[in-house]
């Protein structure tokens, strides 16, 4: 049988996106049940709690999802979705994708509704809807800075998708599926892009992918989960990434 979720999966983006809204219950009940799968993890999490936690009875809950691992999907998948969504549109800011609108966003919604505080960042919002990202840089530093400010948003979610991804084979895999077959691909279009610019040396693109997405995502992990309180400027700590990983730690001459 196939895993629920590596079967959502493996439909096109487009597809996934066009899910029906929840109603306010079951909206509230997932809520929920993020919260708890994060703190317990999907084996330790009890639907008893899950139903405490949003205020309803169990029953309540069981009628509205049949058992644990629907509610574990129709609260995974979502979320999921919600991590890669501004990653796909900002990677397919090139001429072999075609163009994301950036002028049809409006600042309080996604992928800019994150951006409430500090000033400073609403700027980078506005500033990237003003200016689309037309280079590799920049379209890794729209991406760098988007889902860091998610990740901080959204602690939940990070954590839970971390410890799944370790702690169970059927969620690594189709979140592995979901990477190789539908994301990867745009990200290396995105690099063979840059190539052709001239902004990067020829290098096997795997290779380039596999460099800049770790950076990337560990500063995110540890900004949301080990330092979520820290005082540091993202935007400068992305900007020197960013140079190290496109121009190397030698002093320049």
């Amino acid at each position: 049988m196939t895993y629920p979720l590596k079967e959502l999966l493996n439909a096109p983006l487009e597809e996934q996106g066009s899910r029906k809204a929840p109603s306010a219950i079951d909206r509230r009940i997932l809520d929920a049940a993020l919260e708890v799968f994060a703190r317990c993890g999907y084996q330790g999490a009890k639907t008893l709690e899950i139903a405490r936690t949003a205020g309803v009875s169990e029953k309540t809950l069981f009628q509205h999802f049949k058992n644990k691992e629907q509610l574990f999907v129709a609260a995974v998948h979502p979320s999921l979705l919600d991590v890669i969504d501004p990653l796909v549109k900002l990677s397919c800011e090139d001429n072999h994708l075609g163009r994301f609108d950036f002028e049809q966003e409006r600042p309080d919604s996604a992928p800019f509704r994150a951006w409430e505080t500090p000033e400073h960042d609403k700027e980078e919002a506005f500033r990237a809807a003003a200016e689309p990202p037309d280079t590799l840089m920049r379209r890794i530093r729209a991406i760098g800075l988007e889902r860091l400010s998610f990740a901080k948003e959204n602690p939940d979610t990070v954590k839970l998708t971390l410890q799944e991804i370790l702690l169970r084979d059927e969620y690594r895999e189709a979140v592995t599926g979901l990477w190789m077959e539908q994301l990867a691909p745009l990200i290396a279009l995105s690099i063979e892009a840059g190539m052709d610019e001239g902004e990067i040396r020829r290098l096997p693109v795997a290779t380039v992918m596999r460099v800049l997405v770790p950076v990337l995502a560990s500063y995110a992990m540890i900004r949301s989960q080990l330092v979520p309180d820290g005082e540091w400027d993202d935007t400068r700590e992305m900007d020197m990434m960013l140079d190290i990983l496109f121009n190397g730690l030698r002093p320049r001459e």
